[in-house]
């Protein structure tokens, strides 16, 4: 398998990733090198990037860092806006820049999207979420055109609704805020129809490592997308 780099604020829940991937049962796996980093800021890219062993190319970077605190026009806080425009556009732009260095031709760069970047109609109370979500969407299609050149794919995939800490942690705020998007999720929930985690990795891994670059990268990949399941399920 690869050795992955698992990137994360917290160092904790990173550990107790490596730890699994270390496992027995896993032995085949991917190896998982635990990184306390904020890819917001630039000491914490820096960080990733000296994190690399020298000489070693970077074969896949997936962008998934993303935050967002619920909050309409009314309450949507200056800081916590600039701070899901750090996170989910600057950081990913420039950590990219700062790793073009070590990756070679074929590398792929995979950004985690969501519908609430270009969807149909936007949503109340989601405007840091959505509108950098949006911003780090185009990025995907800019770097998709601007890396061409150098044969190095970039691809963009939404993984449905996952009941991670962080969704989790945002419904419980929209909730406080008494968001109308807090229904819908709490729907959702109910009815079992948030995608599992084991599933939206087996999703990833067929994208990264089983897809022709040609692709790779020609769209927005959905995992509830029916025509390509059975090339993963």
């Amino acid at each position: 398998g690869h050795t992955v780099l698992a990137v994360g604020r917290r160092l904790a829940p990173l550990e107790q990733t490596a730890a699994a991937c270390h496992a027995p049962a896993h032995a085949q796996a991917a190896r998982a090198v635990p990184c306390s980093a904020d890819v917001s800021s630039l000491e914490g890219r820096q960080k990733i990037a000296s994190a690399l062993p020298d000489g070693v190319t970077v074969k896949f970077l997936v962008q998934n860092a993303a935050v967002g605190v619920p909050g309409g026009i009314g309450s949507v806080r200056e800081e916590d806006f600039q701070a899901a425009l750090s996170a989910n556009v600057v950081g990913p732009l420039f950590l990219t820049q700062l790793l073009l260095p070590r990756m070679g031709q074929g590398s792929r760069i995979l950004h985690i999207g969501t519908g609430l970047a270009h969807g149909p109609a936007a949503q109340t109370g989601a405007i840091s979420y959505s509108v950098s979500k949006a911003a780090f969407h185009r990025l995907y299609e800019q770097l998709k055109v601007e890396l061409a050149p150098h044969k190095i794919c970039v691809g963009s995939a939404r993984p449905g609704v996952v009941a991670t800490e962080g969704m989790l942690e945002h419904v419980r705020l929209a909730r406080e805020a008494q968001l109308p998007h807090v229904q819908w999720f709490d729907g959702l929930l109910e009815r079992k129809e948030d995608v599992p985690v084991a599933r939206v990795a087996a999703f990833l891994e067929f994208l990264l490592v089983k897809t022709e670059s040609g692709e790779f990268g020609e769209k927005e990949w959905h995992v509830n997308d029916q025509t390509h399941w059975g090339r993963w399920e």
